[in-house]
């Protein structure tokens, strides 16, 4: 809303100024632009004075407020009070409308929000006021003059407009002039707003966890929250209790009503030992005592650590996953063999995972410990720490891993035991394989070791890309290796640039708190900062290529070590050696690959390499791949 005041000249013998007492302005504008017939904006008044009444209840008699008496309208219990009633009567000169000089070029609206509980004067953008003696009790007079017009209530909790249009003046008379180059409201009254009612909510926090969004966004339909993870100090649900509003008081004194019937309830469950209840006086809150899922039977709310279930798949479960982290354990037992325990395109993830049964295809195990007691499929996902599986084909990544037979499974992990290895390929720091066949290849960074081998065509390596770790190690060392070349070159020069740093920094603080007087007094003074800071700047380059030669270093000892590793490696084979079966060693730096053909019919023997280090810096070092009776 916003009002405008003519500035057009009018003729002043419309009509003689007279005074009035009336309890609304507005209209009685109308009235008097009725009676001589000319229009609302011809018609202009003073105020003399005004009064403000209260009463409680309808038909009670209004009693005069004290002007000096703020506490009424800042008393909130009786401005939400219904039949708490206020009115404002004026006394007024109203008179033609005559042209408007004091605030020329300085526009200012009344705007309120849409309770009217808050009004503000608009000043607009682009408007101009010069600072002059009685500015403030102009600007308030204006306003005022306008609030009336709108039927607003004057005096009413004003307190910070006052403040505020206090600042404004002050502001003007320090900078004499200010022209707005945004659009400045200013709060110039505030009522009560009114709080409405609540009805009662329940909110399940552990519902509104489910995750099952895949990476293109769309809704994986495998993943339907069978289990429901929650772990410890989380709130599992929150009951917000009914809340009985308040009404309010707009601007014009009128009261704001709100809506009082409200449905109250209790919350429907009954909590377990691992659950604290936390009550306020707004809501009932059930926090986990210990990680798990949440688990409701017969209105009673538990977490449980332990699930036995007799199969996962699609149709009765959906994927289960307990979040990482979590100390829980899935017990899923088959008896059926025709029946996979975990179906098709299932995933599953607990801290421990027992699977009575088999995989189906494109199944996912996660978990810190994983024993699977049937066989995994060749599309099968396995992911854990200590890991174990009677018959894998699948892909399986872990640390310690036993495998009672593989057949064309993968295996990488840091200790793999093996029962029977028909085919594969087994990548880890050490193998053992109890009875290998044919066509596998084993990878290991330390050691081999095959108590009886039956089959052929089966590769040995020992190599930096055994296991997980050493791989990484073995990237940052081809990524970095130009740039370790380069940087050694500045080993000797790095001590004496550190210290000319130190020397030329030290003196470059007074410098540059004085480069202003410098430039004024001196050209020479000047190039001599200059020429300082870009040896600075040079040595500061130099001092970061420092700081990326100790992370190569670091990184050297990690090649080094792993070197030394392979180095020692052995290939131990305490049963005959069958044909066609290769060795191989690949070394770091220098890097090396060694090709061996273990001899038919050796018995229980040990592959290794033999080392000649050359004292010699211009010959280099000979590696030998040997082979010698256990």
């Amino acid at each position: 809303m916003a009002t405008s005041r003519s500035e057009k000249k009018i003729d002043k013998k419309l009509f003689d100024s007279f005074i009035i007492h009336t309890e609304n302005i507005a209209e009685k504008i109308q009235e008097v632009a009725r009676r001589y017939g000319i229009s609302n904006a011809q018609v202009d008044f003073k105020i003399m004075s005004f009064q403000n009444y209260k009463k409680f209840g309808i038909d009670s008699e209004w009693k005069e407020i004290d002007p000096n008496d703020e506490s009424v309208f800042a008393n909130n219990d009786f401005l939400s009070n219904k039949n708490f009633f206020i009115k404002q009567t004026y006394e007024v000169k109203i008179f033609p409308t005559q042209e408007l000089e004091e605030l020329e070029g300085f526009k200012i609206q009344i705007v309120g929000n849409k309770n009217l509980t808050k009004i503000y004067a608009s000043f607009q953008k682009g408007s101009v006021i010069k600072y002059k003696t009685g500015l403030f009790e102009l600007l308030y007079r204006t306003i005022n003059h306008k609030k009336v017009r709108l039927n607003i209530l004057i005096g009413f909790r004003e307190k910070e407009f006052i403040k505020k249009l206090q600042l404004f003046v002050n502001k003007l008379r320090v900078f004499k002039t200010i022209k707005l180059k945004e659009r400045k409201n200013i709060l110039i009254a505030h009522g009560l707003d009114v709080i409405e009612s609540k009805e009662e909510l329940l909110k399940e926090y552990y519902l509104e966890k489910l995750d099952n969004i895949d990476s293109h966004g769309r809704i994986d339909h495998a993943k339907r929250g069978f289990l429901r993870p929650i772990k410890k100090d989380e709130a599992i649900l929150e009951y917000f209790k009914a809340k009985i509003g308040r009404g309010g008081r707009d601007c014009k004194g009128e009261y704001i009503p709100f809506k009082k019937n409200v449905s109250e309830g209790k919350l429907d469950y009954n909590p377990s030992p691992d659950i604290t209840v936390k009550e306020t006086n707004d809501s009932i809150k059930y926090i986990a005592n210990k990680s798990g899922y949440v688990q409701t039977n017969n209105k009673i709310i538990s977490i449980n650590t332990d699930i036995i279930l007799n199969e996962i798949s699609f149709k009765k479960t959906g994927s289960v996953d307990t979040e990482e982290g979590l100390e829980t354990k899935i017990h899923i037992k088959q008896s059926n063999p025709l029946i996979d325990a975990l179906g098709t395109g299932m995933e599953i993830e607990s801290r421990d995972v027992i699977i009575e049964g088999s995989l189906g295809s494109s199944t996912v195990v996660k978990g810190k410990s994983i024993i699977i007691t049937g066989q995994t499929h060749k599309t099968s996902d396995i992911k854990g720490k200590n890991i174990e599986i009677n018959t894998h084909r699948g892909i399986l990544e872990g640390e310690d891993i036993k495998i009672t037979r593989l057949e064309s499974g993968t295996v990488q992990g840091k200790n793999v035991y093996i029962g029977q290895a028909i085919s594969g390929i087994i990548s880890a720091d050490n193998v053992y394989i109890e009875r290998l066949e044919s066509n596998c290849i084993i990878n290991a960074t330390s050691k081999i070791e095959i108590l009886q081998m039956f089959g052929s065509e089966n590769t040995f390596n020992i190599t930096p890309r055994s296991s997980i770790k050493s791989k990484e190690i073995l990237e940052e060392f081809i990524d970095k290796e130009n740039a370790s070349k380069l940087l050694l070159k500045l080993n000797r020069s790095f001590s004496i640039l550190e210290k000319r740093h130190n020397d030329i920094k030290s003196t470059m603080i007074p410098l540059e708190k004085n480069l202003l007087n410098y430039k004024k007094n001196s050209i020479m003074s000047l190039e001599f900062i200059k020429n300082k800071l870009t040896k600075l700047k040079v040595l500061e380059k130099k001092l970061a290529l420092k700081k990326e030669k100790l992370k190569l270093e670091q990184l050297s000892f990690k090649t080094t070590s792993l070197q030394n590793t392979l180095i020692k490696a052995e290939i131990i084979n305490h049963g005959v050696w069958t044909r066609h079966n290769k060795v191989n060693f690949d070394l770091i730096d220098p890097p090396i690959k060694l090709n061996f053909t273990p001899i038919n019919n050796t018995k229980d023997s040990v592959i290794f390499l033999d080392t000649r280090i050359s004292e010699d810096k211009n010959e280099d070092d000979e590696y030998k791949i040997l082979l010698r009776k256990n």
